[in-house]
């Protein structure tokens, strides 16, 4: 095998190994963006809010839960709450549902707590 052949089959390997990657994390990124939590779909009226304490290390994956807790929030109040807590993530609502959006948030890697309505 000469040169230029093991240079084409190598640079071969690579595009199909890199772009198997991609397609993987595509694919991977479109899944988490697709996948609305049962808690969205259902938040029930109530006394409690959910303030976000700290974002962790996953602030992106928070920010889509801000964003999906609150639809009227655009990128960038998502993104300052986001990077400047304590902020109200969700307000007004139950507190199983409180609990639930906690839980998510913890998934995250994000710190979250339930405070009563004043």
């Amino acid at each position: 095998m000469d040169f230029s052949t093991a240079f084409t089959v190598l640079v071969l390997v690579f595009m199909l190994v890199g772009g198997t990657f991609l397609i993987i994390m595509w694919a991977r990124e479109e899944s988490e963006k697709s996948a609305t939590p049962p808690f969205f779909e259902r938040a029930q009226p109530g006394a409690y809010r959910v303030v976000l304490e700290s974002p962790g290390r996953r602030k992106s994956a928070v920010m889509r839960l801000v964003r999906q807790a609150r639809p009227n929030v655009s990128l960038k109040e998502a993104l300052t709450a986001v990077e400047h807590p304590p902020a109200v993530i969700a307000e007004n609502i139950s507190k199983p549902d409180a609990e639930a959006l906690v839980a998510l948030l913890a998934e995250k890697g994000a710190q979250a707590r339930i405070e009563m309505r004043e």
